[in-house]
């Protein structure tokens, strides 16, 4: 679910709270080169409105939360991180009819 305030988005799970490795997860995809690529093509800006958060669609809250645990590792390694590997590994872009059919719920 999507909370929405003039200033401030908020994204959040309706039915209940976020994981940590969720949070991690979502801070990759949304930090990434392909967000950031989709939301300068849409409205020629990086800002983000909530319009925009409905619009995109979020992988499978499984591959959100393995994002998320890749990213806590290489954080405890020390080791720099990069949003668009870790993404590129975790999600299968040729969109597998079942990959395709699932994708984090929010609600708005």
């Amino acid at each position: 679910k999507i909370g929405i305030e003039n200033h401030l988005n908020c994204i959040r799970k309706e039915d209940e709270p976020l994981t940590e490795y969720q949070v991690l997860g979502l801070t990759a995809l949304l930090n990434s080169q392909l967000v950031d690529n989709w939301f300068r093509a849409l409205n020629g800006s990086t800002q983000v409105n909530a319009t925009e958060l409905r619009l995109l669609r979020f992988p499978d809250w499984l591959v959100i939360e393995r994002v998320g645990m890749q990213v806590s590792d290489l954080r405890l390694k020390g080791r720099e991180l990069d949003c668009d590997d870790l993404l590129t590994s975790a999600i299968d872009f040729h969109g597998s009819e079942e990959s395709e059919a699932q994708h984090a719920r929010f609600r708005v």
